[in-house]
């Protein structure tokens, strides 16, 4: 009976509990200084501020390792270095038009971030005239005649390096491919890049039909720029209905600031020191900021609920300091650890989006809980007695919240039972249709059809190939083997599975440009390699490696095929590599070995690694918070009741995503993560509440009741104000940040009816010891009874009514 009791003095021992006490007392003393320390380096992080950078990059999905992005680098198909612009008009080959495009590409190549600019203006065009091989570009002069405009038309067309991809089919669109110098991009940013690209367009652009650029710096750009927007306007109106909320729970403007004011400081904090150490925000830790002020608002709510109350009873602010220190620490120390923990988890993701985003959100996590402890301390130590002069208790709506908190007693006490088949039923329901839950990686979809960005899109599919692009490398190990005709026909017959994919649009390798010179060597005549190893090895003679080092190694020992595609969805791309990957393995010669390369390849693959970090950092996040609580209340039947209480709002949410159609991305599966964040934090106050109580008086109902009446308002508060400051994402106009707000707001729900409803009915299943025998004997049963039967059957002497 006392077994409680000794637990929690022997809790009380623990070193970080008296660290606590010592760390108040020196906040309260130092408070002035304390104060003055963090305005100093607040101001400091706001200063670094515009430093700040926005990556979108592909890089960023990389592994540690990533052969992938190696192997593209090799052969200079890294999309993420490369531009394009794409120029579109009925009379394009008019004399006008053709200087103007000339001085489009003269401008940009003036560029200090241009590396290289490919285009009809400098893509050797061979053919033959008379006994003469000539090698001039494709448009040599700008004013050709209508019969070498037919020729320029004519002879792209049959050349499949540039067919669709430098010039559309009825020649009424040209593309300038860009790359961009990998060393600019390292210190200037995407959108620098971007703007500067679209100012340079800007004079020309009442010249032609259509003129715009295409690629990641530019599709960065616009990402960019939609969240700087949707900071800039939502977030805002987010903290207004915050700290609206907290006004009317607090009756004091003034502490409703305090939960705000310690959110923005951490958030100036942990932006202002990535910009200062040159960390880019990503898609992934932009969430951070909104981590902070979930969970840090809402440990805000709790310590300053619980200091009203202690003021209310007439104490000093000093006292009612301590007493809420007393009354919170232990509950937000584990609140604390088991969020921590699981960040650091996927810290530990051989992503390095998903790695930076585990080290960043638990370091972001960890400053938000220093300044909340510490200066929240200060705060209310200088001013708290100003804030709250009235010592009765403030709380408005007492009486409401305290028959919600009787109601919500009685339901549970007389319907526990059906409130856990009920559950269970939810629950089924909810991994049924999380099954069915589809994960896509794709940038294009955080775009809505109507924008800049899918316009342009579908305007260059509908006259090249696809945007989207990977790379087949083929080795062969040895020097000269792509000057054979055995090895050529391997790459001629992946080529041929390629063009009759549903998949993917074409494909570009050696083979197309040795075609294209045994064409011009035989005076127009002859569309297929020759058969003689030694006119090939001729052929590859002629090959300047200056056009040709992205299909092929100086040593002709390595060769790459360049495959277009428009596959946008990952499942989509998944289905398309299995079926390749499956007929490589089974058609092409084993001698060569076969590799998939590119940002598509990357991508795909860091999908895959990031579905699954996410599920194992929740994984061992349910799994601290059933050690942490079994520990805290020595009974694992505990432990499991606040698992499953944490649990259900994830369930729930991966349910209504597979039943809606909604996808997992970067950004919904943050939300996740938040889900149990919330659900941790308002359940470990609630359970702490609980476990002092039932030390007090051992009677779990009792306990129940007390924890119910005391942890409803705060539990309640932050939920609403969270719920309406969320919610207004919903109203964004781009897509991540909608389904985000619209997500955020429905785990806010389900964790307040698991906090308030599921964990107390739990609880109540059973006295806390006899829970786990109850638990272990339904477990074991069915077992014990087919044992019996089996030694029943052995043995027909034993009675059963013996056991």
């Amino acid at each position: 009976m006392h077994g409680v009791g000794q637990r929690a003095a022997l809790l009380n021992k623990l070193k970080w509990v008296s660290l606590s006490r010592k760390a108040t007392v020196l906040a309260l003393r130092y408070a002035v200084w304390i104060l003055l320390l963090f305005g100093g380096i607040t101001l400091w992080a706001a200063m670094q501020l515009p430093s700040l950078q926005i990556d979108v990059s592909p890089r960023s999905l990389a592994t540690a390792n990533d052969d992938s992005i190696l192997l593209s680098d090799e052969f200079q198909q890294g999309t993420e270095n490369m531009a394009l612009v794409a120029i579109e008009d009925r009379e394009l080959f008019t004399e006008e038009s053709l200087y103007t495009v000339n001085s489009i590409i003269q401008e940009l190549q003036g560029q200090p971030f241009v590396k290289r600019i490919e285009s009809l203006f400098n893509t050797p065009n061979p053919r033959v005239e008379g006994e003469t091989v000539h090698t001039d570009p494709f448009i040599h002069r700008i004013d050709p005649t209508p019969a070498e405009i037919d020729r320029i038309i004519g002879d792209a067309r049959a050349n499949a390096l540039v067919y669709r991809n430098l010039l559309s089919d009825n020649g009424e669109m040209m593309v300038l491919t860009i790359e961009l110098d990998a060393d600019e991009l390292k210190h200037d940013s995407a959108h620098r890049i971007a703007t500067e690209i679209e100012n340079l367009l800007e004079p020309y652009q009442e010249t032609f039909d259509k003129l715009f650029q295409l690629g990641m710096h530019y599709i960065g750009q616009q990402a960019s720029r939609s969240i700087q927007q949707d900071f800039i306007l939502l977030i805002p109106l987010s903290l207004v209905l915050l700290f609206t909320v907290l006004t009317l729970m607090f009756r004091s403007s003034i502490m409703a600031l305090l939960p705000i004011l310690t959110s923005i400081i951490s958030i100036i904090w942990f932006l202002g020191t990535m910009a200062f150490l040159g960390i880019p925000l990503t898609i992934m830790t932009s969430m951070v900021p909104v981590l902070i002020v979930i969970i840090g608002s809402t440990e805000d709510i709790h310590l300053i609920y619980e200091y009203l109350k202690g003021h209310g009873s007439g104490i000093g602010a000093g006292a009612a300091i301590r007493y809420m220190v007393r009354r919170l620490r232990l509950a937000v120390m584990l609140t604390f650890i088991t969020t921590y923990l699981g960040f650091v988890a996927i810290g530990t993701s051989p992503i390095t989006m998903l790695r930076e985003f585990g080290w960043l959100a638990s370091t972001g996590l960890l400053v938000n809980f220093l300044v909340t402890v510490i200066l929240l301390t200060v705060i209310l130590k200088l001013f708290g007695a100003r804030m709250t002069r009235n010592k009765q208790d403030r709380h408005p709506g007492m009486a409401l919240f305290e028959k919600l908190s009787n109601a919500l007693s009685k339901l549970i006490l007389k319907h526990k039972n059906k409130l856990f088949a009920i559950t269970c039923v939810v629950l089924a329901v909810s991994l049924s249709n999380g099954l069915n839950l589809n994960f896509n990686h794709n940038l294009l979809d955080y775009f809505s059809d109507g924008s800049e960005v899918k316009q342009r899109i579908e305007s260059l599919e509908g006259h090249m190939n696809g945007t989207e692009n990977f790379i087949i490398v083929l080795d062969g190990r040895s020097e000269g083997t792509f000057s054979q005709r055995r090895y050529l026909d391997e790459i001629s017959k992946i080529q041929t599975y390629v063009e009759t994919s549903a998949f993917f649009h074409n494909s570009v390798s050696l083979v197309d440009y040795l075609v294209l010179l045994n064409r011009v060597m035989n005076d127009g005549h002859g569309n297929e390699l020759p058969q003689d190893d030694d006119i090939i090895e001729g052929l590859t003679s002629l090959v300047d490696m200056k056009d040709m080092r992205s299909v092929v190694a100086e040593d002709f020992s390595r060769s790459a095929i360049i495959v277009r595609h428009g596959i946008a969805a990952s499942e989509e791309v998944h289905r398309a590599l299995v079926e390749l990957k499956t007929f490589l393995d089974e058609h092409i010669d084993p001698v060569l070995d076969v590799s998939l390369a590119g940002s598509t390849i990357s991508s795909y693959e860091a999908h895959q690694i990031m579905s699954q970090s996410m599920l194992i950092s929740l994984g061992l996040m349910l799994v601290a918070i059933l050690a942490v609580v079994s520990l805290l209340f020595s009974s694992y039947k505990i432990g499991l009741v606040a698992t499953v209480a944490n649990g259900f709002p994830i369930v729930l949410l991966f349910g209504v995503m597979g039943c809606c159609g909604i996808e997992m991305d970067a950004a919904t599966s943050m939300i996740a993560v938040i889900a149990l964040g919330i659900c941790i934090d308002h359940s470990m106050h609630f359970m702490v509440c609980y476990r002092s109580a039932l030390s007090v008086q051992r009677n779990p109902v009792w306990a129940v009741r007390c924890a119910m009446k005391h942890k409803i308002i705060p539990i309640t508060t932050a939920s609403l104000a969270l719920f309406l400051g969320l919610g207004v994402l919903v109203f964004s106009g781009f897509e991540p940040i909608a389904r985000f707000g619209m997500l955020s707001a429905l785990v806010i729900v389900a964790a307040y009816f698991s906090n308030l409803v599921i964990m107390p009915a739990l609880l109540l299943m059973r006295t806390p010891a006899k829970y786990a025998e109850a638990w272990l004997y339904a477990m074991v049963r069915p077992i014990g009874g087919l044992l019996l039967l089996r030694r029943m059957a052995k043995n027909p002497q034993i009675n059963a009514n013996d056991f």
